[in-house]
């Protein structure tokens, strides 16, 4: 039986006639392509030279400058601080130092060195401006090729090699051959050979056959190619000798601009139109499908594997392995809606709403009479049956067409005694028959002929059949568009399960028997569920993005359940989630470089190979669950530059700052290029910041620190790839700010020891007042006290020099507030004091918040918020006034408990400080801060009289605005004197 199958297959494939060879696209299809150009980041429609440097950067050379790519951005280099002052760039080398070398057009050569700045090499007889090739010799010296001959690099600059008669020759390429000896190529379409900076051997044209050389490369084989002008290469002896010369062809392409060796061993050529390669058996591809095909200058494999070519005429493109293959691509197809793929008999039959497509093992299209037929026509679904029959659903006149082994047609329709024309599926049961689901109900097809069909005489309530199954028992099972599942025993009995009997949607988009757990795993919605034999259904929840719902469902590989949804392929263990454990899902998406959206109700498969077809809404994608692989490569990390206050460091080191300095920015980047869209960064100031930040390639390019204490942080940088592989270790740089005057540990030790002595003094006046009990001690000790706590005040509001004064004039409102209120001489005395150090605790808090000029972030102000219960801490000592603390401790807290730090309400909050918290309102708002002008006299009436019952003590606030309001209580624009002098009662 096996043997015939074979036989009618392989009589099929006969049958087929290639309408189109695109063996050449197949390579690409199995990478993503990005374009740089003009209008996409390059700046320009043109490049000479891509090299990626050990740090892992992509540098371009262009006419327009030269650029470096960081996943990001491309920066251009020119002139300033740089040092790189050229307009245009030509060639591009790194030597074995880690030194990159830059030919330019028109000013010679240039080399970056420490600290990413570059340096001019000096030419002192101002010949070699035009630069074409970089290489470097055996023993570290530098040779170029220019337009105008051979030179080398010394220590006094640039310096010519004599080669006779060729002195002024164009060089257009030039290498090292790992054995003392360079070789170059002219113009001309010549080789040259040098060694010990002499012309040791020239081969002319008669020589190379009569072809004109355009570019050499020494091979891992120990053989010299030589590119042609004309197409084709040479295969020379290392020894250059024209007895040894190879005549090798590269059919479509021409003039070969550059030859280039990749990591595995294939030989790229590139050529004025277009691109090809040779394997490690030189067997020649042409690579069509490139999204450049004009003036390809150079090509580069990165240490990720990605390629990146240049052309003169159309830019930088870059390509890199991806984990799904593009079949339309390989088969020139348009990408349009595929609905239904079936991989059988070294075939791939691939179903679209514009008819069937066919094609062999190499990726070549074949046309029969099948294909002319359904031209047009929309398929939807496509099986092979267990007598090698090709079922072909249609969604047209044609209705379900069965392809017979040797070729013959048979069509089902109305005609034939099926419910509809219009079939959305086929699927063979266990005894041979055919069940066809339709627009208007299913049928059972045997024997050529239609036996039965379910419809709303069966019983049918919803006829639009979108997906069927069978049990091992026989039981057929029939997904509707909104009536739930119909099942059909042997014995003709008909039952309906919907969501009331735990379906999580009555909309069954698929089902798929599991017989090893004896239920159907059912596609309902945005989820899947479970149906027992006995019909009872239980409903999962999906923790992966879902939005259109699960379109198939599949038994994938070791043994995993495996939805198709609209984002991509999504694997679990079955048998965790029948268990109710937390299932781990693998998943293959956009982000694995799927490239379009899942078609709606498709039919994919499995080959016999492992390869999984996906059906999208633009074309059909192939690829192997079980063998993806990821980028596994760790990705490089690099800090961009570090802005200071204006000031840009590039690829620093470490970095200085001044004590004055306000704003540091830093940019820094995951050099990963094969999926950078998905690579992360994680960063911490270390020193500033205890968490760490999380960030995509946008996110972390500008990441910005204010008003940095003094202090040693270090900036600690990790990123990782975007398959999750993590950067070897993390990046580190070192952040020195120098400390400002008043964080000097000797300045603040002062200032403590100052404020400790005064409140000794103050306390030995108040103890000797009590016992002498003469009013004209009580007088000076009061004079004492006020300058005392006056001085005190200073000191706190010179540490936020955007509130100079507040704390004097909120002493005497509050004193203002008090006489209103009826209080006693003693109490108001008191009340002053308290007044004047209700803000002392901002003492405690960094002068970054204090002066900040913007909005406080969440954190910052959350540290800001801590001054009121420093402040209570400081006088909780002070006993010689009452309530001194409270002042400090509670000026934040509001009469409706919603302030701080303590959420006091109404009277809970003590007098004191409700007093003061109208006061130290009244003065925010009539003071002018260099973010606000200072509000007018109505305004802040509106405001107490709006707040009151809310922030403020009603009374409180009522006695305040009839003050402002009669004229008792003036505004003061300015710091006042006078509280300095002693109480303002």
């Amino acid at each position: 039986m096996r043997k015939f199958f074979q036989m009618t297959a392989i009589f099929f494939i006969l049958l087929l006639t290639p309408v189109q060879a695109c063996a050449d696209h197949v390579f690409l299809s199995e990478y993503k392509q990005t374009l740089f150009n003009l209008g996409s980041g390059l700046g320009a429609d043109e490049a000479n030279d891509v090299f990626q440097t050990a740090d892992g950067y992509v540098w371009v050379a262009s006419y327009s400058g030269l650029l470096r790519y960081d996943c990001t951005d491309f920066l251009r280099f020119a002139g300033g601080r740089s040092g790189f002052a050229a307009k245009s760039a030509t060639a591009l080398y790194e030597d074995r130092g880690g030194r990159l070398w830059v030919g330019t057009n028109d000013n010679g050569i240039f080399v970056r060195g420490e600290g990413g700045k570059f340096r001019h090499i000096p030419d002192p007889e101002g010949r070699f401006n035009t630069i074409r090739a970089v290489t470097e010799g055996r023993d570290g010296t530098i040779y170029f090729g220019s337009a105008s001959g051979v030179g080398r690099v010394t220590r006094d600059g640039l310096e010519r090699i004599p080669l006779g008669d060729m002195d002024t020759a164009f060089v257009l390429d030039l290498i090292c051959d790992g054995e003392g000896g360079i070789w170059g190529v002219t113009r001309a379409g010549e080789v040259f050979v040098l060694k010990d900076g002499e012309l040791r051997r020239r081969i002319t044209q008669p020589e190379l056959r009569d072809h004109t050389a355009q570019c050499v490369i020494r091979h891992s084989s120990g053989r010299i190619f030589v590119g042609l002008s004309e197409g084709g290469m040479l295969s020379l002896g290392a020894d250059g000798s024209a007895r040894n010369i190879e005549y090798i062809p590269t059919p479509g392409l021409e003039g070969i601009n550059d030859l280039y060796e990749d990591r595995d061993g294939y030989l790229w050529l590139c050529a004025d139109n277009g691109l090809g390669r040779f394997d490690k058996e030189l067997n020649f591809r042409l690579i069509e499908g490139a999204l450049l095909d004009s003036s390809i200058e150079r090509i580069f494999q990165d240490y990720e594997g990605g390629f990146w070519v240049t052309s003169s005429r159309q830019g930088l493109l870059y390509f890199t392995k991806n984990k799904f293959m593009d079949v339309n691509f390989a088969l020139q197809l348009p990408h349009a809606v595929t609905n239904a793929a079936l991989a059988v008999g070294g075939l791939l039959y691939i179903g679209t709403d514009d008819g069937l497509y066919i094609a062999d093992a190499d990726f070549r299209l074949h046309e029969n009479g099948l294909t002319k037929e359904l031209h047009g026509k929309r398929v939807r679904n496509i099986i092979r049956d267990s007598r090698g029959r090709i079922w072909i659903s249609t969604f047209s006149e044609l209705g379900l067409i069965c392809v017979s082994p040797d070729g013959g047609l048979k069509h089902y329709r109305r005609a034939e005694g099926m419910p509809d024309d219009k079939v959305r599926l086929s699927m063979e049961l266990a005894n041979g028959d055919i069940v066809a689901g339709t627009n208007s109900g299913a049928a059972i097809i045997r024997d050529g002929k239609v036996i039965r069909v379910f419809d709303g005489e069966s019983g049918l309530t919803n006829l639009t059949i979108l997906s069927a199954c069978e049990s091992d028992d026989g039981t057929l099972y029939l997904g509707t568009d909104g009536g739930g599942i119909f099942s059909v025993t042997r014995g003709g009995v008909m039952r309906n399960c919907t969501k009331a009997d735990g379906l999580g949607a009555d909309v069954i988009l698929r089902m798929l028997y599991d017989a090893e757990e004896g239920g159907i795993w059912v596609s309902a919605g945005n989820g899947i569920s479970f149906m027992d034999r006995d019909g009872k259904a239980r409903s999962f929840k999906i923790p992966v993005r879902v939005s259109s719902g699960i379109f198939d469902i599949k038994n994938g590989p070791r043994g995993r359940l495996m939805l198709i949804a609209d984002t991509g392929i999504h694997l679990a263990d079955r048998k965790e989630l029948l268990a109710g454990r937390e299932a781990h899902w693998t998943s293959f998406m956009r982000r694995e470089g799927l490239g379009s959206t899942v078609t709606p109700n498709s039919w994919n498969s499995f080959d016999g190979r492992g390869n999984f077809y996906l059906c999208s809404t633009s074309g059909l994608y192939a690829v192997v669950p079980d063998r993806i692989e990821k980028n596994n490569v760790r990705p490089k990390l690099v800090v961009n530059k570090i802005i200071v206050d204006g000031t840009v460091y590039e690829n620093p080191k470490r970095i200085d700052m001044p004590g004055g300095a306000k704003r540091l920015t830093v940019d820094l980047a995951v050099l990963s290029f094969t999926n950078p869209g998905y690579n992360v960064g994680e960063y911490r100031l270390e020193g500033f910041e205890d968490e760490t930040n999380t960030g995509n390639q946008q996110d972390i390019s500008n990441i910005s620190y204010t008003n940095l204490p003094g202090g040693s942080y270090t900036l600690i940088f990790s990123g990782l790839n975007g398959d999750g592989v993590a950067s070897e270790k993390p990046l580190e740089i070192s952040i020195i700010k120098e400390k400002a005057f008043y964080e000097e540990p000797v300045v603040i030790v002062l200032f403590f020891l100052s404020l400790a002595a005064l409140i000794f003094l103050l306390t030995r006046y108040y103890y000797r007042r009590r016992s002498l009990k003469l009013e004209r001690r009580q007088e000076e000790l009061r004079a004492i006290l006020a300058q005392a706590f006056a001085a005190i005040a200073d000191t706190i509001d010179a540490k936020d020099p955007y509130t100079s004064g507040h704390s004097t004039r909120v002493a005497k409102y509050s004193v203002a507030l008090g006489r209103k209120l009826g209080f006693s001489k003693e109490y108001l005395d008191n009340l002053y004091y308290t007044a004047l150090l209700h803000d002392i605790g901002k003492i405690g808090i960094p002068d970054s918040i204090l002066n900040k000029p913007e909005r406080l972030t969440d954190e910052e102000f959350e540290i800001m918020k801590r001054h009121v219960v420093k402040g209570g801490n400081i006088l909780s000592n002070i006993t010689i006034i009452d309530e001194i603390k409270n002042g400090a401790a509670y000026h934040h807290e509001r009469y409706d408990g919603t302030g701080y730090s303590k959420g006091l309400k109404g009277e809970d909050i003590p007098l004191v400080a409700r007093v003061i918290c109208v006061a130290d309102a009244l003065d925010a708002m009539a003071t002018a801060r260099t973010y606000k002008t200072a509000c007018g006299l109505e305004y802040i009436i509106s405001e107490i009289e709006k707040n009151s019952g809310r922030q403020f003590d009603p009374a409180i606030a009522a006695a305040m605005a009839a003050l402002l309001r009669s004229g008792e209580l003036k505004i003061f624009s300015e710091p006042s004197n006078e509280a300095k002098d002693g109480n303002n009662s």
